[in-house]
């Protein structure tokens, strides 16, 4: 089964995608903190299929997540960052090429969907 990580610091977007996560055939764990998401994915030895990390959030940011997972585990976790703000996507790309995608929020349940169907 698929293993989805989802960081974001604001709670409600968190409850809105626990929720939608739970109709899907994978195993979720979402924080609304990045150092907590951070020591699981250190705990788990990085062993998750996709990590979807909110690029704005305070102490440690989506993209400075991902640069420690690619430091830490590789390329073996697909990456995505996730964005109120779409103008930055291209920045965004130079800065961390090994993303495999950037998205907009809101996520719906379908993108999810397509995001563990892929990772299957």
């Amino acid at each position: 089964m698929v293993t989805v990580v989802y960081v974001d610091d604001e709670t409600v977007i968190c409850d809105e995608v626990r929720d939608a996560l739970s109709y899907l055939p994978c195993n979720a764990h979402v924080f609304d903190d990045s150092h907590d998401c951070w020591e699981f994915l250190e705990k788990c030895d990085g062993k998750v299929d996709v990590l979807i990390a909110d690029l704005t959030m305070p102490k440690l940011n989506g993209a400075e997540l991902i640069q420690l997972c690619l430091a830490s585990f590789g390329g073996s976790i697909k990456y995505i960052l996730v964005s109120g703000r779409m103008e930055t996507r291209e920045s965004i790309r130079r800065i961390l090429p090994n993303l495999d995608r950037v998205m907009s929020k809101p996520i719906k349940t379908a993108e999810f969907a397509k995001i563990v169907e892929a990772a299957s």
